[in-house]
């Protein structure tokens, strides 16, 4: 079986996300797909969304989205949320599937940085969402050449959305429905 795997702060999940996610699946023909928010987001302000409520909204944004799976895993561990744990959890998981992990190109272009990045290009394909227009040549290039790494880039067209500038506007039509009204509700992003 393929299991693709997406984490991320998700402080809103927006329509971006599920954009990202329907071309992930799509593309790559993922009979399942885990998506992760993490335990710590690596720059939390004041603004920023509990876990507990990033978690809820994206169980309100993927409610319909068949193969789709909410996961409390990254939470559950506490601390900084690290891929390569994700990676070993869905490995002994799943030990025979196929594993797949999306990740914005902006991510590639810092990867060789992340904890064990090597253990990661080791267990499963890197799927590049291909959203902030960064040239990712050079770096794909040298993650495969060097790591025999598999990537893939996504052939969707990214709806480009910066969390930061929608936490300071909340608009609507850049929510996935049920999203606004749940912000609203809680008196998140004031």
């Amino acid at each position: 079986m393929k299991t693709g795997i997406f984490g991320g702060t998700f402080d809103p999940v927006h329509i971006g996300h599920v954009r990202a996610t329907e071309a992930f699946v799509y593309e790559l023909a993922l009979d399942r797909l885990f998506v992760l928010p993490n335990c710590l987001p690596p720059l939390k302000d004041k603004e920023s969304a509990s876990a507990e409520d990033r978690l809820a909204m994206l169980k309100i944004a993927f409610s319909d989205m068949e193969g789709v799976q909410v996961d409390d895993f990254e939470l559950k561990n506490g601390g900084t949320s690290y891929t390569y744990k994700t990676i070993e959890h869905y490995r002994a998981l799943f030990p025979q599937d196929r594993l797949f992990l999306l990740i914005g190109d902006d991510n590639l272009l810092i990867f060789r940085k992340w904890v064990n990045f090597d253990y990661i290009i080791k267990n499963c394909t890197i799927c590049v969402a291909a959203r902030s227009g960064a040239d990712i040549t050079r770096d794909t290039a040298v993650l495969k050449q060097k790591y025999n790494a598999d990537i893939r880039v996504l052939s969707y067209t990214p709806t480009v959305i910066s969390s930061t500038e929608l936490r300071e506007r909340l608009t609507v039509d850049l929510l996935p429905v049920g999203v606004y009204d749940f912000i609203r509700e809680k008196g998140l992003y004031r």
